[in-house]
């Protein structure tokens, strides 16, 4: 990992969108539909236990303990175990999805600093992107953060969804960065008088900013919203290298969330995604 100082480009084709929503039931996020996903989370953990076990038989197999393989055969093993660790990482996704649709996950906040919180995960991240041919900066900037209450694994977690989203996006040769400065938050607020008293607000900082930018092949503006929601992800037009189901930037949007704060992205075809989320320094009563 570099330490500095200091995405696919798309058209208005809606095949570009790959809506896996399609097989979710409409009412999925509805009391209506609390059976169903009770139902879905018991066969997750099923799926999930019986893919470890057949993991666990396929590392076997791989070390040749039970005997000698050829090369065809070794062949066909790496392929299962790629296909066993996707479906590992759906059912984890999931599994995760479906715990923060809950109305009772609640944010565990501590003080703490959050740019040393998120430079191990900066650190975690960077063999993956070596081995892409991708250069990945932790951007030290010389504005400080002062510590103030966050989850800090829901924070990481939401780092770690976003730089996944940029290494399967960023073509090999790209640059990814990772920046983390205060800003100025400007909520509405209903009680304030319009324009008068909204003009006459002090502009402190009262948030801090994390955003990853990459030099990806970019977004079109129609689909900055939708990449949010469950279940949806984009074509790639470089060659994939790991093919998901479109849950990581929905998590990522509901750890967000969950801590009252705000996730978007900057991106235009043809110029690089700018994702970024907005956490409060203080948490609304």
């Amino acid at each position: 990992m570099n330490t500095a100082q200091s995405t696919d480009a798309l058209g208005r084709n809606p095949r570009d969108l790959v809506d896996i929503a399609s097989a979710v039931p409409s009412d999925f996020d509805t009391g209506a539909c609390k059976v169903c996903r009770e139902s879905l989370s018991i066969v997750s953990h099923d799926i999930k236990s019986a893919v470890g076990i057949i993991a666990g038989y396929l590392d076997i197999l791989l070390s040749q303990r039970v005997g000698p393989l050829t090369q065809g055969q070794i062949s066909f093993l790496h392929e299962m175990k790629d296909s066993t660790e996707r479906v590992q990482q759906f059912t984890k996704e999931f599994l995760i999805l479906c715990s923060l649709r809950s109305p009772s996950v609640k944010p565990d906040l501590q003080v703490a600093d959050i740019r040393e919180c998120l430079s191990g995960i900066a650190e975690f991240w960077s063999p993956a992107f070596e081995r892409q041919g991708i250069a990945c900066y932790f951007l030290d900037k010389s504005e400080p953060v002062d510590p103030f209450p966050f989850d800090a694994c829901k924070v990481q977690h939401i780092l770690s969804n976003l730089l996944d989203n940029a290494l399967k996006f960023t073509p090999p040769g790209g640059t990814v960065w990772i920046e983390v400065t205060p800003h100025f938050w400007e909520r509405r607020i209903t009680s304030t008088k319009w324009p008068e008293e909204r003009r006459n607000r002090t502009q402190s900082v009262n948030a801090v900013k994390v955003s990853v930018s990459d030099t990806g092949p970019g977004i079109a503006p129609e689909y900055h919203r939708d990449i949010f929601d469950d279940f949806r992800q984009l074509r790639r037009i470089h060659e994939p290298r790991d093919r998901g189901v479109g849950l990581g930037l929905a998590i990522a949007r509901r750890l967000v969330e969950v801590q009252n704060g705000k996730i978007w992205v900057e991106s235009a075809p043809g110029s690089g995604s700018i994702f970024s989320f907005l956490l409060p320094f203080a948490q609304p009563n």
